[in-house]
């Protein structure tokens, strides 16, 4: 037996102490652990004392480091082989663990994180056998097997049976090593494990429990341990081992009528828990509405009932039912349904519209139209303005396809309005077009071009020439207007250029309408 201190400081030892980690590693080795002030003093076999040590340095740091040990001439070969570092370097890229020979211990050391340091190992090893054929050998064993062929003292026995072979468990790689530079010895160990592995498995029953069944460990457990303790008492030639990590119940006994029986005990145990338990999954999204307001619905359904419905943070499931067997199935029966009626009410019904302004349709007057629809199909209605898409949710098809429908008539309605008012305001527009085309057409018959007779002797022309020059307008329709000239302002000259106080027509009258004219000569008579 060997002792080995390991330096600890006071925040790390207060870490141990919370976490029980001094308790868990004596459980897992089998050695004596102690904090004492600044250090942790570890007693036991060479080989467990290693381990602990090992499991005391992935706590303290978080790194992990073990090694393999080596007889001085077996070192002696290895090391030469390694003048080549390309083998170590090899073995640190593809597991990124670090390898590297000790020259004082004499061993291969293996550091880094725990599942990169179990890789890097079992490449050792196969390193080993290649520079050492015949003198390692390893056997693979089940972790329940270490209660019973791992032992120490056990090992011990082969050892010494074998003529000296070193022979010890190693714990990363479930596996039974034995080393010696004698073959013979090697083989002789190897036949004697052989013999107690066969031996221990019809001493030994393991039942491994599936991930999804952890939860059953802690009921065969019992509160405070109160029920793992009461089959060990009536069980007192075998040793239970329960083991969370694992998700295993071992057990090792000195027949194997007394394994069997420990071995029903168990099996009714976990029926009972299966049978007495029940799990459901709750969406996320149904969650609130199932605790219900300060847990109100859940407590109500546990009570009517008669179980205890508890959320779990871990795990596939969220909810666990527990209770008497025949209440936990009516119960996850009525969850399940629940969890039915509450997926129908979630789903929905969807209407992508055609145009922006549906939406204020579909909303009406500060929402009224929407709440009413609302209230009438108890019902919810949105409209996402950006997709211009519309959900209908409702808590039965019924209502869901009644309030899809009145939307889709409200639509239809709205758009019938429109038609209605484009096709009277293109008929309006049409006959208005109408109107003033007939209209034209009676201006046109209506009116006639007036003549232009023109006096042909010199005096007339002459006078012409003489008299202010006036000229005619037209509207766009091309009716005449009255010259820009009144008529007849412009009196008649003789040859001396003195005004002629006859009653001469003025040739400008031949211009404009005949009661213009009449008019003019009226005029000129009275002076």
């Amino acid at each position: 037996r060997v002792t080995q201190t390991v330096q600890i400081s006071d925040d790390q030892k207060l870490a141990l102490e919370k976490k029980e980690y001094i308790k868990k590693i004596g459980q897992q080795t089998q050695v004596n652990l102690n904090a004492d002030g600044d250090k942790v003093i570890i007693r036991g076999t060479f080989y467990d004392v290693r381990d602990a040590v090992s499991l005391l340095h992935e706590m303290l740091t978080g790194e992990y480091k073990t090694s393999v040990e080596l007889d001085a001439s077996q070192f002696s070969r290895v090391r030469n082989t390694c003048r080549d570092p390309s083998h170590f370097e090899r073995m640190q890229t593809e597991t990124g663990a670090k390898v590297e020979l000790d020259m004082a211990a004499g061993c291969v050391t293996i550091d880094g994180k725990r599942s990169n340091v179990k890789k890097a190992k079992d490449q050792v090893f196969g390193f080993l056998d290649f520079i050492l054929p015949g003198e390692i050998n390893r056997l693979k064993i089940t972790r329940p097997l270490f209660l019973s062929v791992g032992q120490a003292s056990s090992l011990a026995e082969i050892s010494a049976a074998s003529g000296g072979a070193t022979v010890y468990l190693d714990r990363d790689l479930s596996l039974i090593v034995i080393r010696s530079t004698d073959k013979d010895k090697v083989q002789q160990a190897t036949d004697l494990v052989n013999a107690k592995i066969k031996e221990a498995e019809r001493l030994a029953y393991v039942l491994e429990l599936d991930a999804s069944d952890s939860w059953i460990l802690p009921v065969i457990i019992g509160k405070n341990g109160n029920q793992v303790s009461s089959l060990r008492a009536k069980h007192p030639s075998c040793k239970i081992d329960v083991s969370k990590d694992t998700r295993t119940i071992t057990v090792v006994g000195d027949s194997e009528d007394a394994v069997q029986k420990v071995r029903e005990a168990i099996l009714e145990a976990v029926e009972k828990a299966r049978s007495e338990n029940a799990f459901v999954m709750v969406p996320e999204s149904s969650v609130p509405q199932f605790v219900g307001k300060g847990g109100a619905h859940v407590k109500e359904m546990s009570a009517s009932l008669g179980v205890d419905i508890q959320r779990v943070r871990k795990g596939q499931y969220n909810f666990k039912i527990s209770g008497e067997a025949s209440k936990v199935l009516a119960a996850k029966k009525a969850v399940d349904d629940w969890l039915v009626k509450r997926e129908k009410a979630m789903e929905v019904l969807t209407l992508k519209l055609e145009r922006e302004k549906d939406i204020a349709v579909i909303l009406g007057e500060k929402g009224t139209v929407a709440r009413s629809l609302q209230e009438d199909y108890k019902c919810k209605i949105d409209i996402d303005k950006t997709t211009l898409v519309l959900t209908v949710k409702g808590e039965t098809e019924e209502t869901r396809n009644v309030a899809m429908s009145k939307i889709q008539e409200l639509l239809l309605e709205e758009r019938e309005k429109i038609a209605a008012r484009r096709a009277a305001a293109k008929q309006e527009d049409k006959m208005s077009l109408s109107a003033e085309t007939s209209q034209d057409a009676v201006v046109g018959k209506t009116e006639e071009p007036v003549s232009r007779n023109r006096p042909s002797n010199t005096n007339s022309q002459s006078n012409s020439r003489n008299a202010p020059s006036r000229t005619h307008s037209h509207d766009k329709k091309g009716s005449q207007k009255s010259p820009l000239q009144p008529i007849g302002l412009a009196a008649s000259k003789d040859l001396e250029g003195k005004i002629n106080k006859e009653n001469v027509i003025d040739p400008s009258i031949d211009e404009g309408t005949e009661a213009g004219k009449s008019l003019f000569a009226m005029l000129l008579a009275d002076d």
